[in-house]
């Protein structure tokens, strides 16, 4: 992009601003474009991928190091996804696991680039506040990181793609990933207990982006007429779908020496998947008493 937009200082920052569309696009080349942007003006940008529809508004952002553009486009077709019911247990281990039995999950950086980002957070270390030398050193870890979020973004994108494809009503837990990601140091007075655990446990969980798929999902949902429920978390680990029966022991998904790595993995997909059943259960005892309140108010 060009004009205005390319006098902003490299620095590593989110930036999105939507912004409705004056003037619709222009086609300069085959890989080239440009839009009239509102208080912009004329905005050059790189073609990706044809719009096909209506054009509303567009968002600009900016990731560090470069601007993007995106557009809003209606293309007037209705959709509509009858399909079956599906149930997606998002974890710490692996990112999403549904009442199909089905694993999605990938990693999203490298052993050479986490060694490279641990030796420059040192180098960060050793730099003083304000220095040309931090700043340069600021910019090669977000350069680390702006490949993990691409490679993040990418795997919520494609896995949202393909559950709402597949099924026409996704179900997940409700969750507040920012709130069970809170720190647990406490305060002075009470302080807090098993702080470093905690502060893994929130790591593990911000690296897998529930919100990040959450928001996926519902971006999917709307284009393919995939219905999104989300149900209270509470009890639903501990529901039996074939008996309807609650468990009094939730199993352990622990590695112990004694037990086999085949059995640990059975025992571990038995859980997942029996937990995911939960949720797919409770939706249905929701459709099924709504069916029924709908019936006699008639």
């Amino acid at each position: 992009m060009d004009g205005a937009l390319a006098l902003c200082p490299p620095v590593e920052a989110l930036l999105s601003l939507p912004v409705p569309c004056a003037d619709p696009d222009e086609r300069l080349a085959r890989r080239w474009g440009r839009v009239k942007l509102p208080k912009l003006g004329w905005v050059r940008f790189r073609w990706s991928r044809p719009l096909g529809g209506r054009l509303r508004s567009a968002t600009v952002s900016f990731d560090g190091r470069h601007w993007h553009v995106s557009f809003l486009v209606d293309d007037d077709q209705p959709r509509l996804a009858p399909g079956p019911v599906v149930g997606i247990d998002r974890g710490v281990k692996i990112a999403a696991t549904t009442s199909d039995g089905d694993f999605y999950d990938r990693a999203f950086i490298t052993a050479g680039e986490a060694g490279r980002y641990r030796r420059l957070q040192q180098q960060l270390a050793r730099t003083r506040k304000g220095s040309r030398r931090r700043k340069r050193v600021v910019a090669r870890l977000g350069q680390v990181m702006r490949r993990v979020r691409h490679r993040r973004i990418d795997f919520n994108a494609q896995t949202s793609h393909t559950l709402t494809s597949r099924y026409g009503t996704v179900v997940l837990e409700e969750l507040k990933p920012k709130n069970m990601t809170a720190s647990a140091a406490g305060t002075i007075e009470q302080p807090g207990r098993d702080v470093r655990a905690k502060a893994g446990l929130n790591r593990a969980i911000l690296d897998k982006s529930w919100y990040g798929l959450e928001r996926a999902l519902a971006n999917a949902a709307r284009y393919t007429g995939t219905t999104l429920v989300k149900v209270p978390a509470a009890y639903t680990s501990q529901t039996v779908r074939p008996a309807g029966a609650w468990m009094r022991h939730r199993v352990r998904a622990k590695r112990d020496s004694h037990v086999p790595p085949a059995a640990w993995s059975l025992r571990t997909w038995r859980f997942t998947t029996t937990a995911v059943s939960g949720l797919v259960d409770m939706v249905l005892r929701q459709c099924s008493a709504t069916a029924c309140n709908a019936a006699s108010a008639l």
